[in-house]
């Protein structure tokens, strides 16, 4: 969803070309290419998959699954929050 953070997400008709999910498995992109796949469902399962990557030999794609509207207002909020607070601090 990173184009969702670009001013273009806002002219609908044409972001639905950049935002339609291509439902392929990257699992088999990471089997095709000789590495390790691993879909983290949530922080533990993300913790072991970092973990077993730094362990083992080769390379490792960890699938991180996301809700794009969710991930956009929590970047928004957070760099609000940076924004005042480094404001604040400068004063």
């Amino acid at each position: 969803g990173i184009f969702s953070f670009l001013p273009q997400a806002q002219e609908e008709d044409v972001f639905a070309h950049f935002s339609t999910p291509h439902g392929l498995s990257l699992e088999g992109a990471a089997a095709l290419f000789g590495g390790h796949y691993t879909r983290a469902e949530n922080w533990e399962t993300l913790r072991d998959a970092l973990s077993q990557a730094q362990d083992r030999e080769g390379w490792s794609l960890i699938e991180v699954p996301s809700n794009r509207d969710e991930n956009l207002a929590w970047h928004r909020a957070l760099w609000k929050t940076v924004a005042r607070e480094w404001a604040a601090s400068t004063l």
